[in-house]
């Protein structure tokens, strides 16, 4: 699987994505930040994947989630003071 498959394997049913998985598998906290970044790296992959005419529909889906979630749903990530990069 690919990188962008491994992450999207860390989004949440809500949209948003585990910023990290636990040695047992466990992921339960997204970050804003890292979340905004994430979103970025899908677009430009996407981008990529359409230069070389190898859609990924399945990424857009997911991206256009994550965008949304970003967007409209910032109760969705953990609070900032918890972390120093949000």
């Amino acid at each position: 699987a690919s990188a962008i498959d491994f992450v999207l394997e860390l989004q949440f049913g809500t949209g948003e994505i585990a910023w990290a998985r636990s040695p047992s598998g466990d992921a339960d906290e997204a970050l804003l930040t890292g979340c905004a970044s994430i979103h970025h790296s899908i677009r430009c992959a996407l981008a990529l994947a359409d230069f070389v005419d190898a859609p990924q529909p399945e990424w857009e889906v997911a991206v256009g989630r994550l965008g949304h979630t970003i967007a409209h749903h910032p109760d969705a990530f953990v609070t900032k003071d918890r972390w120093s990069m949000e």
